[in-house]
């Protein structure tokens, strides 16, 4: 009996983290999700860091290996919750939570922008125009790369 797995996403080695499970619980998010969660971070500290874990349940990446499965995810989820109540209720110590979670959601944000940067540099990989091959058909009335660089240039 065969059974058929759903692809999984895959992130690049570098952003893997082998040396810490609290940080490797800091997921890949789209980059306004991970903006989303700073900002909460800022308002209430804790309270990105909970939305990035529930975040990480549907469309974020665990970085605890390249490929993120159901287990990684509610692990990242777990870690995640327990750290937003630690940042929250470790304010009262001369703010330190508050800036634990600035800190946090920087994180975030810088590993989105990595991230989306990995991404587009694979999509760039895949498309046969930028390779120099041939030139993937375009539906009527589209122009290619070509015609839109001579557009620019007029």
């Amino acid at each position: 009996m065969e059974t058929t797995q759903e692809p999984k996403a895959k992130i690049p080695d570098v952003l893997v983290e082998h040396n810490s499970l609290m940080r490797g619980a800091i997921p890949c998010l789209p980059v306004p999700l991970a903006w989303f969660c700073l900002v909460w971070n800022v308002l209430l500290p804790g309270s990105g860091t909970v939305w990035s874990g529930i975040f990480n349940l549907c469309t974020g990446q665990p970085r605890f290996s390249a490929v993120a499965g159901l287990k990684s995810r509610l692990g990242a989820f777990v870690v995640n919750l327990v750290v937003g109540v630690g940042q929250l209720f470790t304010v009262l110590f001369c703010l330190v939570g508050w800036g634990w979670s600035i800190w946090w959601g920087v994180m975030l944000v810088r590993l989105a922008r990595k991230y989306k940067r990995f991404k587009a540099s694979e999509a760039a990989l895949n498309d046969p125009e930028a390779k120099g091959g041939e030139p993937a058909a375009l539906p009527p009335g589209v122009p290619s790369q070509a015609l839109r660089g001579m557009e620019l240039v007029r």
